[in-house]
């Protein structure tokens, strides 16, 4: 199976429309117009320990992509490639859990999201990978007994206050339980960091209902509580976040999900589903203050509307800033001065023989070239 068919099975699987998988499967080479814009996604490389922070190439990538589409087919290719033991270098890996999976959660493709970072997890830190795969494998039996009786403990607090509900137990996935344990600084997983509870209703009201007979016959957890359908995240994700301690079912807390079904099929479908994503509403809300220009390599360099391809070039490095003799914007030679835009590939041409001058300060935008630029002249000209 080639590329664009095993991205078409993904992105079928999540639930998107005909043209996303006719678009996947003109991701190699098409130019159906959701492929094309996949593809400059793609052409944005994060590179671990660089000096690029994730967050730019997630913003970058945002910006290039221009359609939420988009950036759903760019993911799907990057898990198609990690599903292949030996498709995806390095780099490629690191980038799935640091810059893929938080842009799959960001556009509400939760399936998604928690399978690059399961398959990135095992590929990044075997040793941990396997040492979490162990215990959940071990705890299978008890795991499978704890949710039976939190979920028959809750169930007869909502029958007993006439509320009709779908409640489910949820295995957490690999690398979330991973996390959690590094952000407790714990030594080993117990059991009821394994799975949660998910209560699905007909409608918002419901959700509210549902929440108020849990920390009625449950004792809450304060801090633990998230309002996401009040305050829905940047993605459009909408759901009830609760943990609760259950004395008499478990005698440990369990965390808690109250969707109504909307919720519900939103969170697993995401940008697979809605026309919405269309549009850039969902951009950062000061992203017109910045652009996303690339090295021929793809690296991204944030910097603010009006930066030049000197900007760019102290931008990568002082050094190369000061060798700066020329460049080119997408294979043709501009002026040192010239505007760069979002999507830019940006070749810097350097001369051993180039040195910063007076007039350079007159051709970039940014306080980080001005600087350097007036560090290297003599002091009596800067």
């Amino acid at each position: 199976m080639d590329l664009g068919e095993s991205v078409a099975v993904i992105v079928e699987d999540l639930g998107a429309p005909p043209e996303c998988i006719a678009a996947a499967r003109a991701l190699d080479a098409g130019a159906d117009a959701l492929a094309v814009a996949a593809r400059r996604a793609l052409a944005v490389r994060w590179f671990p320990g660089g000096r690029v922070p994730a967050a730019h190439a997630i913003e970058a990538i945002v910006a290039i992509a221009g359609d939420g589409r988009a950036i759903m087919l760019a993911a799907a290719s990057v898990l198609a490639r990690l599903r292949v033991a030996d498709g995806a270098d390095a780099a490629e890996v690191r980038a799935a859990l640091s810059v893929w999976a938080p842009l799959a959660a960001r556009f509400g493709l939760g399936p998604l999201q928690r399978e690059l970072e399961d398959r990135a997890f095992k590929i990044v830190d075997r040793p941990a990978y396997d040492a979490v795969a162990r215990f959940v494998a071990e705890r299978r039996e008890p795991r499978d007994g704890a949710v039976a009786a939190a979920r028959s403990a809750l169930l007869a607090a909502l029958e007993e206050a006439g509320l009709d509900a779908e409640v489910t137990g949820r295995a957490k996935h690999l690398f979330s339980i991973h996390q959690k344990l590094r952000a407790r600084g714990e030594h080993g997983p117990v059991l009821h960091d394994l799975f949660g509870l998910r209560v699905i209703v007909d409608g918002e009201a419901e959700c509210y209902a549902v929440l108020g007979v849990i920390h009625a016959a449950f004792i809450a957890l304060p801090e633990r509580f998230k309002d996401y359908v009040t305050r829905p995240k940047p993605s459009g994700y909408r759901s009830l976040h609760t943990c609760v301690h259950m004395a008499g079912a478990l005698d440990r807390s369990v965390e808690i999900q109250i969707r109504s079904r909307a919720m519900h099929a939103s969170a697993e479908h995401g940008a697979a589903s809605h026309r919405r994503y269309k549009n850039q509403d969902w951009l950062e809300p000061d992203a017109g203050r910045w652009l996303y220009a690339l090295t021929p390599r793809g690296e991204v360099r944030r910097l603010p509307v009006g930066a030049t391809p000197l900007d760019f070039a102290y931008a990568i490095h002082t050094e190369i800033g000061r060798r700066y003799m020329g460049a080119k914007v997408k294979g043709r030679m501009v002026s040192a001065d010239t505007e760069l835009h979002t999507g830019d590939v940006v070749e810097i041409l350097r001369s051993a023989r180039a040195r910063p001058s007076v007039g350079q300060l007159g051709r970039v935008r940014t306080a980080r070239a001005r600087n350097r630029i007036r560090a290297a002249l003599p002091t009596r000209t800067a």
